[in-house]
């Protein structure tokens, strides 16, 4: 039986506090009633949805839960910085949040929500799952795109997790170095846990010096992660563990799954999914490199193009849904991913696969990490950002910028000519990526200028 208010109400019977805040835990009474003091201030307001933009992920749990059991619908921006708000301010919409400079007409600062409820009221809090929460896609290729998800999709979601890895998690604590403003972090950090009876914990880990940490740690703990941060860990002890990692948001490098299982004995979950779709497939990659349907997921190969179709109830709209992965499909609910057809670009004319040149930089001796995008302005053309190794650092500290292009152009001849070379190659620390761990095309060109 799928029951939404199980969201609210889980740990009532384990006892588990629903969140510990540096080291302090938030029980069910406090956690409803917490919600309920912000109900209150929303209910009787104009506006039907109200924006979330939270530095907190407590707070902004207790507001979510409050909008929608006010009949209102949570909005989650794609991030809250002073240009998003702006594109996506609108005069009907209300404003939640723990952040001091953001204006609204209908602004609300969890700060000054100090009201009581009465035991009435909380057993009145009620969710239904036919209630839609607005989430964007992280606009990775472009401009994000506006998603609704009903309450009925995402709790579907959450069954299908919790059947498959509930042997593995059991009453693990939740950690978390991902935004609960996207999917993934939603579910993953945030409602999962609480329809599971799982406590939560924040803050979250931003750094990979705190996840390197965390992990040494002999309690068996969750982390809900992304390739970013993983693949920057050092550890200077080696020893076994259990902890169960989860990563999304792009693939995960080989390197950095090795390093894991190597000084840890972890083998890290990657899930495959979209704000569009919901999770698609999963894979432990020191096992297979092939990704596993998770139970309802239906996928089947787009004859024109090879790319993924996808089917299951944790999303709505037009199905199935094509997505831009190319693929191989196997037996078993199993496929292999080949490369995805939105990385492939046409330059003068020619047809240029990103990844093959992105990869063929990153082979290079000098070179640490790459990324490769296509420019389409007043010409079109290639641009590189290219993270350097310590050898890599030592030649352009040694010689010149100008020495170590003409190097990065002899390497990209030995396999493709001169109409697919980058002619904008920018050399820096690290390539940017957001609170989902991606790198958007926007960051990318405001770089490169």
């Amino acid at each position: 039986m799928m029951n939404p208010n199980r969201l609210l109400d889980s740990h009532y019977s384990n006892k588990n506090p629903q969140f510990i805040i540096s080291g302090e835990p938030i029980y069910r009474t406090q956690f409803l009633q917490d919600i309920c003091a912000l109900k209150k201030k929303l209910k009787d307001t104009p506006v039907q949805s109200y924006q979330l933009c939270f530095n907190h992920s407590y707070w902004f749990t207790v507001s979510l839960f409050a909008v929608l059991a006010a009949n209102k619908e949570p909005v989650l921006l794609p991030n809250f910085q002073a240009d998003t708000l702006l594109a996506f301010k609108k005069a009907d919409t209300g404003v939640i949040s723990d952040i001091e400079n953001i204006t609204s007409s209908f602004f609300v600062n969890t700060h000054s929500v100090c009201l009581t409820s009465s035991d009435e009221e909380l057993d009145n809090l009620s969710l239904s799952l036919s209630q839609t929460i607005t989430l964007y896609t992280s606009g990775t290729t472009g401009n994000p795109k506006k998603i609704q998800r009903t309450l009925r999709e995402i709790l579907s979601e959450i069954q299908v997790l919790e059947s498959t890895f509930k042997a593995q998690l059991q009453s693990a604590i939740i950690y978390s170095s991902v935004s609960p403003q996207h999917l993934y972090g939603l579910i993953f950090y945030i409602l999962w846990p609480l329809y599971a009876g799982r406590s939560i914990i924040y803050p979250q880990l931003n750094y990979p010096e705190q996840i390197a940490k965390m992990l040494q740690a002999d309690e068996i703990k969750v982390l809900v992660s992304c390739p970013s941060l993983l693949s920057r860990l050092e550890f200077s002890v080696t020893k076994k563990h259990q902890h169960i990692i989860f990563s999304s948001g792009s693939l995960l490098k080989a390197e950095a799954a090795q390093s894991l299982h190597q000084n840890l004995h972890l083998q890290p979950i990657e899930v495959l999914g979209s704000t569009e779709t919901g999770g698609i497939a999963f894979r432990q990659q020191m096992i297979s490199a092939r990704w596993q349907t998770f139970a309802k997921v239906n996928i089947d190969q787009d004859k024109n193009n090879l790319c993924l179709l996808v089917d299951s109830p944790f999303f709505s709209g037009e199905k199935p849904f094509l997505t831009a992965d190319q693929v191989e499909i196997h037996p078993e609910g199993l496929f292999s991913l080949l490369g995805r057809v939105d990385r492939i670009v046409k330059v003068e004319g020619k047809r240029v696969s990103l990844d093959e040149i992105e990869n063929h930089i990153k082979s290079h001796d000098f070179v640490s990490d790459a990324v490769v995008c296509f420019v389409d302005g007043q010409r079109q053309l290639l641009a590189a950002l290219i993270v350097l190794n310590e050898e890599g650092e030592h030649i352009l500290s040694s010689k010149n910028k100008y020495y170590l292009d003409r190097e990065m152009k002899a390497w990209h001849s030995r396999l493709f000519d001169l109409v697919t070379r980058p002619k904008k190659i920018r050399y820096v620390s690290k390539i940017p990526v957001n609170s989902q761990g991606k790198t958007l095309l926007s960051d990318l060109k405001q770089i490169l200028g």
